[in-house]
């Protein structure tokens, strides 16, 4: 047996290991984070391994390659692309873009948010999100929608627009501790 036959026979099983210890960190962190931020179940092992399989599958492709980065540091040249548009515009395309854009500096996030408080009471009183978490809690949307009233801008206008009274019987429904 060759010394370049004794080392191969250890490749095989440092992937074994590295894929397993992988593997064990997706499970940590998706154990720290997913149940306290989504509400989500605890992975087991095999679970966070197979999270990791799908993932490979779904985002990074079966195979090896580049996959159309062509080495310039993004894909398919879009910067490049971009500024070809731009170069060939007429002057009178280039102000129009300019003019296009110019109103959407000037609103800033509050602006956009005091504009839709309007109707937010009416909208988070017949929301039907809550409606369905109303029905059943552990349904996925109706854990989607009182994830999302922890920082919805909407809901926190709606909740401290109420009553004390109301946002009290609120937060034990909702077992919700903020405002």
């Amino acid at each position: 047996m060759t010394i370049l036959q004794k080392h191969l026979v250890f490749v095989p099983i440092f992937f074994v290991v590295f894929f397993a210890s992988f593997g064990w960190v997706v499970m940590l962190l998706w154990n720290w984070l997913m149940p306290c931020i989504f509400s989500l179940p605890e992975l087991e092992f095999c679970q966070a391994v197979g999270l990791l399989v799908l993932c490979k599958i779904l985002f990074g492709g079966i195979g090896g390659g580049h996959h159309g980065h062509h080495g310039h540091g993004h894909c398919h040249g879009g910067k490049n692309k971009l500024r070809e548009r731009w170069e060939n515009m007429t002057p009178e395309e280039h102000q129009r873009i300019v003019e296009m854009h110019k109103g959407l500096d000037n609103l800033s996030p509050n602006y956009k948010l005091d504009k839709s408080m309007a109707n937010t009471e009416k909208t988070c009183a017949n929301c039907k999100l809550r409606a369905n978490y109303e029905k059943n809690p552990k349904s996925l949307l109706g854990r989607f929608w009182r994830w999302h009233i922890n920082f919805c801008p909407g809901w926190k206008g709606y909740f401290t627009s109420l009553d004390e009274e109301t946002k009290q019987v609120l937060r034990e429904r909702y077992n919700f501790k903020k405002y």
